[in-house]
C-alpha cells in the first residue's frame, strides 16, 4: 500500500494546492493506465505513465511546457528535435534515466521491448 500525507489525489479548481507525498517508483510501477495525473499545482504537474510493448507516447510538442521524464521500469527509445520531421536526438532509455525536454521540442518515447515502460513525468507549468 502506498502511503500518502494530505490525501490529495486531484486538485480542485479554485482551491489552494495541498502538499503531496508519494513513493514515485511504486506509483509508476503499479500504474497500468497510459497516463494518470497524481498532482497538479499552480506551477507544475506530476503524472505517471505506462507505455505498453510496441507502443509509444506519440510524437508531440509542448510549446509552453518544459518536462522531465524519469524511467522507473523497462527500456525504450527517446527521440527529440526542433523539427517534426528531423528528430536528431535519439537515445535508449532505461530504469534510472531522466530525460529533460525543453518547451518547443518535438519528442516521442517508443517502447520497442516486450515489457511495459513505466515512468513519471513532471510538466512545468501544468499541461494535462
Amino acid at each position: 500500500m502506498i502511503k500518502k500525507n494530505f490525501n490529495n489525489r486531484n486538485m480542485i479548481a479554485g482551491k489552494k494546492e495541498k502538499p503531496f507525498l508519494a513513493n514515485l517508483a511504486e506509483e509508476a510501477c503499479l500504474n497500468n493506465d497510459f497516463r494518470k495525473i497524481l498532482w497538479t499545482g499552480k506551477h507544475m504537474q506530476l503524472t505517471v505513465m505506462n507505455i505498453d510493448p510496441r507502443k509509444s507516447i506519440g510524437l508531440e510538442i509542448h510549446p509552453k511546457n518544459d518536462h522531465l521524464l524519469y524511467v522507473e521500469e523497462g527500456v525504450g527509445h527517446v527521440l527529440m528535435g526542433y523539427q517534426k520531421d528531423n528528430l536528431v536526438y535519439r537515445r535508449q532509455v532505461k530504469k534510472g534515466d531522466a530525460v529533460l525536454i525543453p518547451a518547443g521540442v518535438w519528442h516521442n518515447l517508443i517502447n520497442f521491448s516486450l515489457k511495459p515502460v513505466k515512468l513519471f513525468v513532471v510538466y512545468a507549468p501544468p499541461h494535462h
